[in-house]
């Protein structure tokens, strides 16, 4: 074993890991089986402070809440690797670049009516699990809608013409409500993070990031439309997917310095030995392997969870909680060491000169130390300065011990009831996402029937490997790299740069950053389009002027999408608001909440399109009735959750942790994962029921009717365009009826693989062995590889007579085929 090695060697150490630590780290590996790592080449009780590494390390520990960084970040380090106007060029310069971009390659001869601003010319081609599988389903069974609505509302705009074309005006402005209001909680959600990250890597202020984000994304979809939305999806998702590749190849397969190597006795052989000494008392901060990873998770959840033994004290006064250092050198003035070596904790007892150090068991406290964690104090800019490299650390920066819920404590393993919960609430709230979302009907109009049904397939499984990569490579990277990650800054999306950067470097960061903004920036612009649509077709030309124009109803597009990039500034920035008032109010608050927010939705919005039998007192009572159900099960089911949003049988939470005490409902309590877990349910479940139930009393008593599906085809289009290169075959029966039966097939297939099948397949590895997640990681790794090549290549070989046309200066040529 490598650390056994080191032991035999006699060293090299690397600092504040002596010997003794060295070899009980050491022992504790060789009971888990530990082979590959060498423990002791890590300082797991010094965290790795990703924002230090990030460039900005001032080396000191701000007391009070100064700026817009926690106070518990190990320093005042704010991670801004790249200045201030950097930031704000890549902000506002992409936005710019695209819309040249796309100025040109819509160039070609055509002249943008309201419907190729908005449909794109109905010609577009085929374009941690949990978390991947529950946000993928959602887009393999759209498939099936984008077929119903080839055959039977094959000119509609918006999803809300459907809607007021077989219900009426009362289930129009019902569906007009909850469509805008998830392109808010999508474009909000998009905010929360590309701020977060824009702010911690370049320092740019959050509610600059909040308005200027939208801007760039405006200017491009001004200029384009719908069109100009896909070419820049294309650029946006292929930087996306070969970081992506760089970073999962990183992970798994590019090893670490000599650092990270064993000793193999090199050191005391004579060979190269100084260079070996000096190499191996650095720590490494590298992966490289399956196993690896596996290993270091493996030998975090053994270490004691922190925080339990901390003696009473902690920096007082204006922080008000404790700082641990958990050192293992504390030692008094008079040499003594403490004698359990493993915690102390250092507080300022109302006399900022007097710092004391002591040990759970070192009776009385010594005070007037200049040793350990704070070595002095600035009452002039209240900080702390400390001898330590990486500062002092709150217990939250610390991820030991095993995770509560999880099969044997593990990080890696499917039974989790935590990751059930979030299962659930994923799924649900990205049905919302998806089936309410305008800017997926609008993708399934601009879609050309012969790629649709296979392009949402291929989508699908394409965009299961982002998350699903980034989450088993960044996500467990954070983890197993032991970066000092609180749980304000992981609820922020802050993880997987923290990893990128600890890896990589700041080269790490700014390929996060360009993956963050290109995913924002691309779907930001479907966002806005999709708003602009509405606001054109569903309260323009349904409330203000039914006898519009072409020109108009484009002009009113364009105003929607300015219109809608400023109210999205303005929402951002009411988010970032009030996650300064409670740090629990987060990116994964909003996520969680969406399902109860507008899963209601759901299914009268899919029948509407799927059953003939569903009315529209049916689809009105099961949306307002079941988002109303919904927050009443979220409030009543918060309300029994600890006023500290923990659950109150949590036995993972220690004995000296809390009292619970039931009953409030802030920003913990109402972001507790069963309370939106209730409240996700709910909506989707009572939404069904109400809606099917008074459904089936009008049609029994002859209140209604089934509805007649040619009816939908009288929705008229504005102007008369034809649908470029989309031959009349397409839109036949013969064609729709194999392309309907084909998505059914595949998509309720893949569903079910993703949904039951994987999972129960691997419930019974229990807690995943070594093999098991080099298994696993083998099959997201090739997932990734293979998904890259799809996205980055099958578009270019689809267009390549438009590309072609565009580089040589040539109109296209229209083709009807395939």
């Amino acid at each position: 074993m490598a650390c056994q090695a080191r032991l035999l060697n006699g060293g090299p150490y690397i600092p504040y890991v002596p010997e003794d630590t060295c070899r009980a780290w050491c022992d504790l590996a060789t009971s888990l089986g530990i082979s590959d790592i060498d423990v002791c080449s890590i300082d797991w009780m010094a965290p790795v402070n990703w924002r230090a590494i990030a460039g900005d390390d001032k080396g000191e520990y701000t007391t009070g809440y100064k700026g817009d960084h926690d106070q518990h970040n190990g320093g005042n380090f704010t991670g801004a690797f790249m200045p201030l106007w950097a930031g704000y060029l890549l902000v506002c310069g992409f936005g710019i670049m695209f819309s040249i971009i796309t100025s040109i390659m819509t160039y070609g001869g055509l002249v943008l009516s309201s419907e190729n601003f908005n449909t794109a010319g109905r010609n577009i081609k085929t374009g941690p699990f949990w978390y991947a599988a529950g946000a993928t389903i959602q887009i393999l069974l759209f498939g099936i809608l984008a077929i119903e609505i080839k055959k039977k509302a094959p000119n509609m705009h918006t999803f809300l013409e459907m809607v007021d074309i077989r219900w009426g005006k009362a289930a129009h402005l019902t569906f007009l409500f909850f469509g805008i209001s998830t392109n808010l909680i999508v474009t909000g959600m998009l905010l929360q993070g590309g701020s977060a990250v824009m702010t911690a890597c370049s320092g740019m202020h959050p509610v600059a990031a909040n308005f200027l984000i939208p801007l760039g994304v405006v200017l491009y979809t001004w200029f384009g439309g719908l069109k100009a939305t896909f070419l820049a999806s294309y650029i946006h998702t292929a930087v996306i997917m070969i970081c992506l590749v760089v970073f999962i190849t990183y992970v798994y397969a590019v090893p670490g310095d000599y650092e990270c190597d064993a000793l193999n006795g090199l050191c005391t052989s004579g060979y190269k030995s100084a260079e070996c000494t000096e190499d191996h008392t650095k720590q490494c901060e590298a992966l490289g392997s399956a196993s690896i990873l596996w290993e270091r998770l493996a030998f975090l959840t053994a270490l004691p969870r922190m925080g339990a033994a901390t003696p009473e004290g902690g920096l007082k006064g204006a922080v008000g909680t404790n700082v641990v250092n958990m050192r293992t050198d504390c030692f008094f003035s008079n040499g003594t060491k403490c004698s359990t070596g493993s915690d102390y904790s250092v507080f300022d007892s109302g006399m900022p000169a007097t710092i004391k150090c002591g040990c759970p068991d070192a009776t009385p406290w010594l005070a007037g130390e200049s040793v350990g964690c704070a070595t002095g104090y600035n009452s002039a800019t209240d900080t702390y300065s400390f001898d330590h490299p990486a500062g002092c650390y709150h217990d939250g920066d610390y991820h030991h011990g095993p995770v509560c819920d999880n099969r044997g404590g593990s990080f890696i393993t499917m039974l989790s009831m935590d990751g059930l919960m979030f299962g659930i609430i994923n799924i649900v709230g990205n049905f919302g996402t998806v089936f309410v979302d305008q800017s997926y009907w609008q993708s399934a109009i601009a879609a050309r029937p012969s790629a649709a049904h296979k392009g949402y397939l291929l989508g699908g499984m394409v965009w299961f490997t982002i998350p699903m990569a980034l989450a088993t490579a960044l996500g467990l990277s954070s983890l197993a790299l032991n970066v000092k990650m609180p749980s304000s800054e992981a609820g922020a999306g802050l993880a997987p740069p923290a990893a990128a950067i600890v890896l990589l470097g700041k080269g790490g960061g700014i390929m996060i950053v360009l993956m963050l903004f290109m995913a924002i920036t691309s779907t930001g612009s479907a966002e806005c389009i999709a708003v602009g649509s509405l606001l054109a077709y569903d309260v323009y030309r349904k409330y203000v002027k039914p006898d519009c124009t072409g020109a108009e109803l484009l002009k009113m597009t364009r105003y929607g999408v300015i219109f809608y990039g400023c109210v999205s500034g303005c929402f951002g920035t009411c988010l970032y608001a009030a996650g300064l008032s409670d740090d629990r109010f987060g990116l994964g608050w909003v996520y969680n909440f969406m399902g109860t927010m507008i899963g209601s939705a759901v299914w009268p919005v899919a029948a509407c399109i799927l059953m003939p039998r569903m009315t529209a007192a049916g689809a009105i009572t099961g949306a307002w009735g079941g988002m109303i159900l919904a927050i009443v099960a979220w409030i009543a089911t918060a309300a029994t959750r600890c006023s500290n949003g923990m659950d109150p049988d949590d036995e993972c939470a220690g004995a000296d942790s809390f009292d619970c005490d039931t009953g409030t409902l802030d920003i913990g309590t109402l972001g507790n994962l069963k309370a939106q877990l209730a409240g996700s349910l709910t909506a989707l479940g009572a939404s069904f029921i109400l809606s099917e139930l008074v459904t089936a009393i009008q049609l029994s008593t002859g209140a209604a009717k089934l509805f007649d599906w040619e009816i939908m085809k009288g929705i008229k289009r504005v102007e008369l365009d034809k649908d470029l290169g989309v031959p009349d075959e397409e839109m036949s029966d013969e064609f729709l009826g194999p392309a309907q039966k084909y998505i059914f097939k595949y998509g309720m297939g893949y569903t079910i693989f993703l949904i039951f099948i994987w999972p129960l397949a691997v419930i019974t590895w229990g807690v995943f062995t070594k093999s098991m997640y080099v298994l696993w990681a083998s099959v997201v790794f090739m997932w990734g590889y293979a998904a890259a090549f799809a996205i980055c290549v099958v578009p270019i070989w689809e267009s390549w007579d438009t590309i072609s046309a565009v580089l040589t200066c040539k109109k296209t040529t229209v083709k009807a085929d395939a």
